[in-house]
């Protein structure tokens, strides 16, 4: 299963927005029209390829079998992987990453401590899908 993530910076601060983006290396940097903005509209082409997301840029879906199919998958895709995240500032023990018996927010990457007032990002989508028994875990 492919978790297709997007970050969302909406309900940031202006300054957790900007303190945010200066973690990003400058060149990917998503600012108008600059070499970051090509390289995000790339990761979107790559993440989101037009043809997964409508029947109507699949020209080869000849029999209206392989339509249904494609349309079974989309929902599928839609209903358990397809995701927009939340970049969030940590307030308390968040539900999306695993939390210590000290009731510390862990990274479920590398289990190091996240502290509270760092920005991370959060797909509730992923996280219900890992609680329901997925294996992969998002990157």
């Amino acid at each position: 299963m492919l978790f297709t993530t997007l970050v969302c910076l909406q309900g940031l601060s202006v300054s957790q927005a900007e303190n945010w983006m200066r973690q990003l290396p400058e060149e990917k940097v998503p600012r108008l029209d600059s070499d970051g903005e090509k390289y995000r509209e790339l990761q979107l082409v790559y993440q989101l390829p037009k043809q997964d997301l409508e029947e109507r840029h699949c020209h080869h879906l000849g029999t209206s079998e392989c339509r249904a199919s494609f349309r079974d998958f989309a929902y599928a895709r839609n209903d358990v992987a397809l995701d927009v995240a939340v970049a969030t500032e940590v307030q308390s023990a968040l539900a999306s990453v695993s939390s210590s018996s000290s009731g510390q927010n862990k990274c479920p990457k590398c289990s190091e401590d996240i502290a509270q007032g760092s920005l991370v990002v959060v797909a509730p989508r992923v996280s219900r899908w890992s609680k329901m028994g997925g294996t992969e875990k998002p990157l």
